[in-house]
């Protein structure tokens, strides 16, 4: 299914690390943050997706160009995707940009 919606991502996963753990100077050293909440919420609605369009972890990651233990990571709210990322993700997926934070 993937493979036949020709994605281009956004960016060059070689130029660029995709997955980074959230420094404590982001967290303010608490695992509840705001932004740790958000990672989670978005991690959550990628999941959510993913599992509603019977896609697995490794045909969606290979469709955005990232290993899939990144996206794994993206699910679980334990990396932030950059805005490139995020989009293409939502075009692998089939949603609006906008629905990764639906319920904010």
């Amino acid at each position: 299914m993937l493979d036949e919606m020709n994605i281009t991502p956004l960016f060059s996963h070689e130029k660029m690390k995709t997955c980074r753990i959230l420094p404590a100077a982001i967290t303010g050293g608490h695992s509840e943050t705001a932004a740790t909440r958000v990672d989670k919420h978005v991690g959550w609605q990628l999941r959510f997706q993913r599992q509603k369009l019977g896609l697995s972890v490794t045909s969606v990651a290979r469709a955005c160009n990232i290993p899939s233990t990144d996206w794994a990571a993206y699910e679980n709210g334990d990396c932030r995707p950059s805005a490139g990322l995020l989009m293409t993700m939502a075009r692998a997926l089939e949603v609006p940009l906008s629905y990764f934070f639906e319920g904010l």
